[in-house]
């Protein structure tokens, strides 16, 4: 390998030619239209490795592709296509690394959910679980909600009877996290695709196979064993349950209540955009430290107003995201001598933290926020 770079555990050690490669999403473009000319390759590698980023990083000239598939920031497993000709493993993540270090190539970034990465990266970890399915047997959203109930981590690919049109549905532990449709001329990502997948599915026909990447569960599952010398008491032992991820929907919807009505508030005592100004300058400031709060990046977005998580969210965002709101807060406060602010502020969202408190309190929003919820 390159002196300072390995691939991460779990990536293929050994040269592994002309395998085919799962597709991937673009449309989350992280850093683009980079060229190695200017760039230090590995410093980017490094930088991406410190905000965690899931995706991949592309780079290209006119006969040559390389990427490098990143999970959590770390490269899992890299592949280079010269002339129609593949190589992944120790090989490919050497050859782009030695390219990098010249003139003439476009580089991209793109991030993408860690299901679709981890599947990207399995290798030979990704088993066949279901061969053959059709749909005039099995429907499509039937053979989804049993892969649900079954928790699933890993993908169901319909090929329609048209021949042209593949579809992808991607799964982490039972639950969609994303879906693809791709013909010839085009390719959508997106869960909103889901729908339309099924009516593709269920008009033209299409036969199924299911793919499986083993993952051990999460710890705690099976804890709450009785202890029969206690007469049923818990063994001290017993390790705690961990609380399930929010989905970024649901949280999505919760900091788009909290903000709104947080708008409403100060806007009604200063000027309409007060708010919106305030929390971006500090959203701004903040991300020189923790990328993960720009409010045009990849993962996170505030714009208009409102919040969007276009990708699983990092563990304790919100925790971030109320030390911004009570910065922002603050601020306000400050410039209109208005001292009575945060309590007004948090008597008008009594009814939205009864709705949404426990989701946000889940993912660390009364650390850093809790004068705003009421005791």
């Amino acid at each position: 390998m390159t002196q300072g770079f390995r691939l991460d555990k779990g990536a293929p050690r050994r040269a592994e030619r002309g395998k085919q490669a799962l597709k991937l999403p673009r449309d989350h473009v992280v850093y683009g239209g980079l060229q190695t000319s200017f760039v230090q390759f590995e410093g980017l590698l490094a930088e991406l490795e410190r905000q965690g980023v899931d995706g991949f990083v592309e780079m290209r000239t006119d006969k040559y592709t390389g990427t490098l598939h990143l999970v959590e920031g770390a490269v899992r497993s890299a592949r280079v296509e010269v002339d129609g000709e593949a190589v992944s493993g120790d090989d490919a993540a050497d050859a782009i690394i030695a390219r990098a270090r010249r003139a003439g190539a476009a580089i991209d970034v793109f991030a993408a959910p860690r299901a679709v990465m981890l599947l990207a990266t399995a290798g030979d970890e990704l088993s066949l679980k279901y061969q053959g399915l059709t749909s005039d047997l099995l429907p499509l959203d039937e053979v989804i909600a049993n892969l649900e109930a079954e928790r699933l981590t890993g993908y169901l690919e319909a090929v329609l009877w048209t021949g042209t049109t593949t579809a992808r549905v991607f799964f982490l532990r039972g639950k969609v996290v994303e879906a693809m449709l791709a013909d010839p001329s085009h390719t959508s990502w997106g869960v909103a695709m889901l729908p339309v997948i099924t009516d593709a599915v269920r008009s033209a026909g299409a036969e199924m196979d299911v793919y499986e990447l083993p993952m051990d569960e999460e710890a705690g599952e099976d804890a709450g064993e009785s202890s029969s010398a206690t007469g049923g008491e818990a063994a001290a032992t017993t390790a705690p349950v961990e609380e399930p991820r929010p989905d970024p929907q649901s949280l999505a919807a919760a900091w788009n209540a909290t903000l709104a009505t947080v708008e409403r508030v100060v806007d009604e005592s200063a000027h309409p955009g007060s708010f919106r100004s305030a929390l971006t300058e500090v959203l701004e400031e903040r991300s020189a430290d923790e990328p993960s709060l720009r409010p045009d990046g990849h993962a996170f977005a505030y714009r208009h107003g409102r919040v969007e998580f276009l990708l699983d969210p990092p563990v304790g965002l919100s925790e971030m995201l109320g030390d911004c709101l009570s910065d922002a807060v603050s601020r306000i406060s400050f410039r209109l001598r208005k001292a009575d602010l945060e309590s007004t502020i948090r008597d008008e969202l009594a009814p939205v933290m009864e709705e949404h408190g426990n989701l946000l309190g889940r993912d660390g929003f009364d650390r850093t926020a809790g004068a705003f919820v009421a005791a």
